[in-house]
């Protein structure tokens, strides 16, 4: 999608970041998380559960 081709380039504009959160209820953007994480950056994946919301760490796979 254009929301992954855009969110791959992140390194290229800000090469200096080091950890990037991606927002999305659905698994639309497992690409975009993928790819990050494969430029080397820690990845989140923020996502809203009913009234709640929660946080991965795709590295980890660990929930808050």
């Amino acid at each position: 999608t254009k929301m992954t081709v855009i969110g791959s380039s992140l390194l290229v504009h800000f090469p200096n970041i080091k950890e990037a959160v991606v927002c999305s209820n659905d698994n639309d953007l497992t690409g975009l998380r993928n790819t990050l994480s494969l430029q080397g950056l820690d990845v989140g994946w923020l996502q809203r559960q009913e009234n709640e919301f929660k946080f991965v760490a795709c590295r980890t796979k660990k929930e808050y």
